[in-house]
């Protein structure tokens, strides 16, 4: 870089500061919120973490960081960035819970120049970033699943850059930023193979409606998105060869099976199986919830977008913000298996929040602020309390005192490699505490018995019932070895070779 184009560059920095300097100041303050109120609600135990994904990344950076090597194959950036945490605070549990309410703190950065290049407008930018941090749905995604929530964050970075991009005409003497937007994308499909998803689902969603509105745009888009695509596919190519463990996902393409044959085991909605009299719309209150906490700005936004799209009067940014809102409600229906869209509905803060922002901006524009005022507060205050109620509540898959008994338990663990299968409960704290490697969570993986014994162990607490394991014939060639208050184990033999 020549000592003009540095000098050019601190200069516009500068005066880029010099005019958010308000707003970069409560950017600061709603992620310092952001990250105090996850910290002020993580387990106080210091070997417990909250969730259902918790013991996972516990047994994964805990490997990788005595071996250099992943325990189980997965997409591997969020192990390898929780993994810096590991070496900066010298434990993995406490690794966990700052390294991830950084980035719920973060959230609040990419929303705000999202909503500001969108709506033109710094206060409906800051309300967007308050709602997208403080609101139920990124806090019950926070303490569960933590791929998601930075494969999300990467996706509202690269949305940043693809629309400051797409702000200027051609990709020529461009190749520093489109270099930066190719790494972001490459950086998300190495973090979670569902943040990939929406991030092509709302990239695909957005140039279908271009090109019927604003073909000029959706033109650049899809040049954009074909040179991106053509030079990171590549790339991921090499990587996913040289890394087969840990790109396996997406060379399965595991996040669109998943929809239709989901590997959890969760059924999908029958309203045959349910007991309500309108199941069909009870479905849809519980995963349409959002418009609870959102839904007056939001469908206030919602609106005028709509108004415009139909006018043709839109600004690709507008058309945006309606494209990821209509493709997100494509995942939210009963089709779809429950555990999926448990995951779609938390990510409902994203398109919701956007077009809460834009529904702000409208209203400013109608009405006197005066009048918005009332609206901002009532909207701010709901969505806060109900993200920290919803923080108060957030749990560890085990007790303490299950944690105890796994303790004790490895007095009478073999003295030979062996492999563990969990029935119920949470597997992975059996991983955690034993250093054995779960070979299946739900129901015995036959090929995990071709070599070494399995430890069998089931909770003793009641598991929902599209969650109990079928009956298998190996538990008669079974040996108990724990019998405890909370958990009983079984010792199998390996399978003899054929």
């Amino acid at each position: 870089m020549r000592f003009s184009e540095v000098e050019d560059l601190r200069s516009r920095l500068l005066i880029f500061i010099r005019e958010e300097r308000k707003y970069l100041l409560l950017l600061i303050l709603i992620f310092s919120l952001g990250f105090m109120l996850r910290m002020a609600h993580t387990a106080g135990s210091p070997y417990l973490v909250n969730g259902i994904d918790g013991p996972y990344y516990v047994s994964q950076i805990n490997f990788l960081y005595e071996t250099g090597e992943s325990l189980h194959k997965d997409s591997p950036l969020t192990f390898y960035y929780l993994l810096v945490w590991r070496y900066i605070t010298g434990d993995t549990v406490r690794a966990i819970k700052v390294g991830m309410s950084v980035i719920t703190g973060l959230i609040c950065f990419p929303i705000y120049f999202l909503v500001r290049r969108i709506t033109q407008d710094r206060d409906a930018a800051i309300f967007s970033a308050f709602l997208g941090i403080f609101n139920p749905y990124l806090f019950s995604m926070t303490y569960n699943l933590y791929k998601n929530e930075l494969g999300i964050l990467l996706m509202l970075t690269f949305f940043v850059l693809f629309f400051r991009f797409l702000s200027t005409d051609g990709i020529r003497n461009k190749w520093r930023e489109l270099l930066l937007l190719m790494l972001v994308l490459v950086t998300i499909w190495g973090t979670h193979i569902m943040a990939t998803g929406m991030t092509v689902l709302f990239a695909g969603s957005y140039l279908f409606l271009a090109f019927f509105r604003d073909k000029n745009t959706a033109r650049r888009a899809l040049r954009l998105l074909l040179v991106l695509g053509a030079i990171g596919g590549c790339f991921l190519i090499i990587l996913a060869a040289v890394f087969p463990a840990a790109f396996y996902k997406v060379y399965k393409l595991q996040f669109l099976s998943d929809l239709f044959e989901d590997e959890s085991d969760a059924p999908r909605f029958s309203p045959e199986d349910d007991d309500q009299e309108n199941p069909f719309a009870v479905f849809l209150v519980k995963n349409l919830d959002p418009v609870k906490w959102f839904g007056f700005p939001a469908l206030i936004g919602i609106i005028p977008l709509l108004y415009r799209v139909f006018r043709g009067e839109n600004l690709p940014g507008e058309l945006f913000i309606l494209s990821t809102y209509f493709s997100w409600l494509v995942f939210v229906q009963p089709s779809v298996s429950r555990e999926l869209i448990w995951r779609f509905s938390l990510a409902s803060f994203v398109p919701v929040s956007l077009a809460a922002g834009y529904g702000l901006s409208a209203i400013k524009r109608r009405c006197p602020l005066l009048l918005a005022i009332p609206v901002i507060a009532l909207v701010l205050g709901l969505s806060f309390i109900e993200a920290s109620a919803v923080a108060r509540h957030a749990r560890t898959t085990v007790t303490e005192a299950e944690y105890l008994e796994i303790v004790e338990m490895r007095d009478v663990m073999p003295d030979v490699e062996y492999s563990i299968a969990g029935l119920g409960g949470n597997p992975y704290w059996y991983e955690v505490v034993l250093e054995q490697k779960i070979i299946r969570s739900h129901y015995i993986d036959e090929e995990g018995l071709r070599t070494n014994p399995v430890v069998v162990i089931e909770s003793k607490r009641p598991t929902r019932p599209w969650r109990v394991p079928k009956e298998k014939p190996w538990l008669r060639k079974a040996d108990v070895i724990w019998d405890g208050t909370h958990l009983k184990a079984y010792l199998l033999p390996p399978r003899p070779a054929s």
